[in-house]
C-alpha cells in the first residue's frame, strides 16, 4: 500500500562520495550532515580486483584511503560511515571466481576485517559490471552466485553487528531483459537481497545514457514504475533507498558528456539565449544550444526542484529514504533547499 504522508522530513538518505574528488565531495557531504539531509556517507574507498582480493581504491586530493581523519570528520558529524565496495569483474570472471565458496567465504571475512579494523558502522557493496552480459543464462548464473556471495558477507558483518547496504540496478520488471542494449538488471534478486541487506540502495537513473538518444537522467514516470515494482519485490519497503542523481549529460556533436550542476551553470551562461525548460513530465530541466562548430546539443539535468520532487515520491511509497549520486555535483544551494523544505514539513 502507498502510504498518502507526501513529506520528506522522515526519511533516512544516504549520499556517495567519489575517490577522484575527495575534497569536493567530503565538503559537500559535510554540509548535507550539518543541514540534516542525510545520515549516511559511502566513501568509494574500496574494490574487488580481478582475482577477487578487495583492495583500496586510489585516493585524490592528498587523501590516502582509507582515509581516517575523514572517517572521524564525518562520524563527529553525525553520519554512519558504509564505504563502498566496486569491481570491475566481469560476468564471466566474477562466474568463475566466486562460484567456489571457499572464495565467498574468504572475501566476506576480508571485508569483516578491514570494517572492523577501520571502526566503520559497515559497508556498500555495489558491483555494477557483473550485470554487463546480454545472455540470459549468465545473467541467472551471476545472480546465484551473487546472492550467495552478499549472504556470506552480511553473515560475517552480523557477527560484528555491522551494516551491509547492497546497491543495484533499477529494475521494473520481473523479465531477464536486455537494457540500454548491454547489460541485464535481473542479476539482482530483489527479494533475496533485501532480506539479506541492512538496506537496499536502488540505482533510479541513467535512464538516458552515452549509448541512448538525449533524454532525462531519471524520468518521473520511469521512477514511478520502478517504485512500485521495487515496493512488490522486497521483503520490507523500510530497508529501500531510492537512488536520486544530481547530474546531467550533454548529447551533442556525436558525443555524450556527463555535466555537474557547476558545468551546466558554466554552459547556460555561455549560451544565454537557450531556453531553460522544467519539465513538468519528467521533471528534470532541459535545453538546447549550438555550439561553436555548429553541433546542436541537448542537455538534460536534475536540479533542485528534481530532487525534491524526488524525495516526496520517495516518501509516499514508505521507502527509508534516498541515496544521493553524488556529493559536490549538486547545485551548491541544493542542501539549505532539502532542509527549508523538510523543516516546512515537519
Amino acid at each position: 500500500m502507498i502510504n498518502d504522508k507526501d513529506t520528506i522530513s522522515e526519511l533516512s538518505n544516504s549520499i556517495w562520495l567519489p575517490n577522484w574528488r575527495m575534497q569536493k565531495s567530503l565538503d559537500s557531504t559535510l554540509k548535507a550532515l550539518q543541514q540534516q539531509c542525510v545520515k549516511n556517507a559511502s566513501p568509494f574507498w574500496y574494490e574487488i580486483n580481478d582475482a577477487g582480493i578487495l583492495i583500496a581504491k586510489p585516493g585524490s586530493d592528498s587523501m590516502k584511503i582509507p582515509d581516517k581523519a575523514t572517517r572521524d570528520l564525518l562520524k563527529k558529524n553525525g553520519a554512519s560511515v558504509t564505504p563502498t565496495i566496486t569491481t570491475t569483474l566481469m560476468p564471466e570472471d566474477f562466474i568463475r571466481l566466486f562460484s567456489d565458496r571457499s572464495e565467498q567465504q574468504r572475501l566476506a571475512e576480508r571485508v569483516r576485517q578491514e570494517v572492523m579494523a577501520n571502526g566503520y558502522d559497515g559497508i556498500d557493496l555495489d558491483l555494477e559490471y557483473i550485470a554487463l552480459t546480454t545472455d540470459v543464462p549468465t545473467a541467472k548464473r551471476v545472480r546465484g552466485v551473487y546472492t550467495e556471495l552478499c549472504q556470506r558477507i552480511s553473515s560475517e558483518l552480523s557477527l560484528v553487528n555491522k551494516l551491509l547496504s547492497i546497491t543495484v540496478m533499477a529494475r521494473w520488471s520481473d523479465d531477464f531483459d536486455v537494457w540500454r542494449g548491454k547489460l541485464i538488471p535481473a542479476v539482482y534478486d530483489y527479494k533475496a537481497l533485501s532480506e539479506t541487506a541492512s538496506v537496499l540502495r536502488v540505482m533510479a537513473y541513467d535512464q538516458h545514457a552515452p549509448n541512448t538518444p538525449p533524454g532525462p537522467m531519471a524520468g518521473f514516470q520511469w521512477v514511478k514504475n520502478i517504485c512500485d515494482w521495487t515496493r512488490r519485490n522486497v521483503c520490507a519497503a523500510n530497508r529501500v533507498e531510492i537512488g536520486i542523481p544530481l547530474y546531467g549529460r550533454d548529447w551533442g556533436g556525436e558525443k555524450v558528456k556527463s555535466v555537474l550542476y557547476e558545468n551546466v551553470i558554466r554552459l547556460r551562461n555561455k549560451y544565454p539565449q537557450s531556453e531553460v525548460i522544467y519539465s513538468d513530465t519528467e521533471k528534470e530541466e532541459t535545453f538546447t544550444y549550438v555550439s561553436a562548430e555548429g553541433d546542436k546539443h541537448t542537455v538534460w539535468y536534475s536540479n533542485n526542484q528534481s530532487v525534491i520532487d524526488r524525495l516526496a515520491l520517495i516518501r509516499t511509497y514508505g521507502f527509508r529514504g534516498a541515496a544521493f549520486w553524488a556529493a559536490s555535483y549538486e547545485s551548491p544551494v541544493l542542501w539549505d533547499v532539502i532542509h527549508a523544505t523538510s523543516s516546512a514539513d515537519a
